[in-house]
């Protein structure tokens, strides 16, 4: 590689540095919790005034769709960010996502057809994602949209609810397996030493 070529480089890299933050993201975005309310468009238009967005999020004038307000998952579907950027068409079928590689940082499609409802089948520009909040709703730990029924949250028993109902089923019909079958109600009080001794041993 002639030095020329290493300077250019090293520039280029220097350029790149200068316009990321600590956290690896460009100076322009930014790693929130949530994005605004999807069913209320005043969060999002003050969220897009607290960034000093240039154009108006509800706008439809073609000359104002750069630095517009958006809010959206990362590509890697485990956190969401927010930031200034060109609102792009969005096809049916799929949803948008920040992109952000060592060279190129956009807004790109990513499907959504595995969705169990709410994926967009019309099209549609980025910065109107509020429209589609299945599109804003992650499973972080399993990095994935939960409306996806590849997702394992939508299939997930909560906790909650698992345990007792697990452990009711299992004493009810372990009592009434070893009741006398002249009782009508089986309690442990009726049952001989020797089966109490055992339900005990698995309740």
């Amino acid at each position: 590689m002639s030095s020329n070529m290493v300077r250019v480089v090293s520039f280029v890299l220097f350029q790149l540095f200068l316009t990321c933050k600590s956290d690896g993201l460009p100076q322009w975005v930014y790693r929130v919790d949530s994005c605004p309310d999807s069913n209320n468009i005043s969060q999002w238009i003050s969220a897009s005034k607290r960034l000093n967005c240039y154009n108006d999020l509800t706008s439809n004038d073609p000359n104002e769709q750069k630095r517009v307000y958006h809010c959206v998952p990362t590509s890697f579907l485990n956190e969401t960010v927010e930031f200034c950027g060109r609102s792009i068409p969005i096809a049916p079928g799929n949803c948008p996502v920040y992109s952000n590689t060592i060279t190129v940082s956009t807004i790109s499609p990513i499907k959504c057809r595995d969705f169990v409802f709410g994926c967009p089948l019309e099209l549609f520009h980025s910065k109107e994602v509020y429209r589609y909040p299945e599109c804003l709703s992650l499973n972080f730990e399993d990095r994935c949209f939960k409306a996806d029924g590849k997702c394992q949250t939508l299939l997930a028993i909560p906790d909650s609810t698992k345990t007792p109902i697990a452990v009711t089923t299992m004493k009810s019909s372990t009592l009434e397996a070893m009741a006398p079958e002249s009782n009508a109600i089986t309690t442990k009080s009726n049952v001989n030493d020797s089966t109490r001794k055992y339900i005990d041993s698995i309740l």
